[in-house]
């Protein structure tokens, strides 16, 4: 080989030596920055973690029948669970502002069924001959061809 294929080759080399070295230092700087982005979040963590550890050991709650298997009857006595439903500023029941809607009884019913006990439930005597004490009316009505019960 001459000095001048020597020399050419020596300055091809050193161009890709020059290339690779670019290419390394800009991983090197783009590697500096994911190391002071991975410093910043651990700061961030510590600061965290030392806020948590400030505040105490959490204690866990007791199991109870809401929270576990266990019935009621293994709760503490006085210690109810508290309810985690929130109140809706709604009275309860039916709101005032809702007319509602239901059965009317008829004034004039089809047919009318006197039913009358024949014994005393309390002490088995018969109640043939005694006054009545109270009377109560119900209307049962039919639902699709099967009797229903009273409403």
């Amino acid at each position: 080989m001459t000095e001048i294929a020597e020399m050419e080759s020596v300055q091809a080399e050193n161009a890709a030596l020059r290339a690779a070295l670019e290419a390394a230092q800009a991983t090197i700087v783009a590697l500096g920055t994911a190391v002071e982005t991975a410093q910043a979040s651990i700061a961030t963590l510590e600061a965290q973690v030392r806020a948590l550890a400030a505040r105490g050991p959490e204690r866990p709650r007791p199991p109870h029948s809401q929270n576990s298997s266990a019935p009621p009857s293994r709760d503490q006595p006085g210690q109810a669970p508290r309810n985690l439903r929130r109140k809706s500023g709604k009275a309860a029941g039916g709101q005032l502002e809702h007319p509602g809607a239901h059965l009317e009884m008829q004034a004039a019913p089809d047919a009318v069924q006197v039913q009358r006990p024949a014994v005393c439930v309390g002490c088995a005597a018969p109640l043939e001959g005694v006054p009545v004490a109270g009377r109560e009316r119900r209307e049962s009505t039919k639902n699709s061809g099967v009797s229903g019960g009273y409403s």
